[in-house]
């Protein structure tokens, strides 16, 4: 009995080295990055509260909306506009969302709810279509793993400041739903030292549009950077 229970725990130790779960959650879904082509319609342009000028909110805050055909008691989110990609599409990072209380003139009034980061004056506002979080069962990535193949795709946007994200950390692709990318494809990052390419990280498609994807790093063995090369696993 304690032989055949010494090997179960060897097996399955052995196993858990070679398989990992991975899931994309709410943050992923609700608070992290979006391409879109053009701008959205709507744009928070103040607070009900002008006396103090605030420009920065959180859940419960009330702020007028302009622009846009929103409907009252509609949910919807928000997004701020963190950089520029070719061909007319922009980034964005989604910060929370807001329901539409009332319309007053030319002015939607919306209260703030489950915000992910801070809401400021000039955030966008827009439709979305609610997405579910998902798991899957992956294999870690290891030091040794076979060189790439097939089409090379770049990172043309990292979600951290600091020019370089990790595992949890968001990136933009040169790839998308055109070069057959779609939602929960595993993705392989690799570096090129001295004319090899090794393999530094393992990344998820979180959405796609047809030209970019955005991607969520994991298993990485050191930080992601714009200058890596993807691969479809």
């Amino acid at each position: 009995m304690r032989k055949f229970l010494a090997f179960s725990f060897i097996v399955g130790f052995s196993l858990s080295l070679f398989s990992m779960e991975l899931k994309v959650g709410k943050a992923d879904i609700s608070c992290s990055l979006l391409v879109l082509k053009g701008v959205p319609a709507a744009k928070i342009t103040s607070s009900m509260d002008k006396e103090f000028k605030i420009t920065s909110f959180s859940d419960g805050s009330i702020v007028f909306v302009k622009g846009g055909n929103l409907e009252d008691g509609k949910t919807y989110l928000i997004v701020s506009k963190r950089g520029n990609l070719p061909s007319g599409y922009f980034v964005y990072r989604m910060v929370g969302y807001g329901k539409i209380l009332r319309h007053e003139d030319r002015y939607a009034v919306m209260q703030l709810v489950n915000t992910c980061s801070a809401v400021r004056i000039g955030d966008y506002v827009m439709e979305f279509t609610p997405e579910e979080e998902f798991t899957i069962k992956e294999e870690p990535l290891l030091r040794n793993s076979g060189g790439p193949s097939g089409e090379a795709f770049k990172i043309v946007f990292l979600e951290s400041e600091f020019a370089q994200v990790g595992d949890g950390g968001w990136a933009i692709i040169d790839g998308g739903e055109k070069q057959g990318l779609k939602k929960g494809d595993i993705l392989l990052i690799f570096r090129s030292l001295n004319k090899v390419k090794k393999p530094i990280a393992k990344a998820i498609v979180l959405r796609t549009v047809p030209d970019y994807s955005v991607i969520k790093i994991f298993s990485s063995v050191d930080a992601v950077l714009l200058k890596d090369l993807v691969y479809k696993k």
